[in-house]
């Protein structure tokens, strides 16, 4: 949801404020939980750099483009059942 995305992008910012020393490799193992289907590893990076480096609207992109693609796997596995 629209909440839920502005939760998320709100939490990396706050994070990433908090912990600026740790927030790279924390984010570079969560990015990892990613199917490769959803982003694959030159992506993960790509996306990683944009969350660490990017400002408020760089950071809510790059959480709905994750969210839609882990999205789209879900549906397309679901539908593979």
């Amino acid at each position: 949801t629209q909440y839920a995305k502005e939760s998320l992008s709100d939490i990396f910012e706050a994070i990433r404020a908090a912990f600026p020393q740790e927030f790279p490799a924390w984010l570079e193992a969560g990015l990892k939980q990613i199917p490769p289907s959803a982003a694959s590893p030159a992506e993960q990076w790509k996306l990683g750099e944009q969350l660490v480096h990017g400002d408020k609207t760089a950071v809510y992109e790059v959480v709905r483009h994750i969210c839609y693609r882990c999205e789209q796997v879900a549906l397309r596995d679901r539908g593979n059942q």
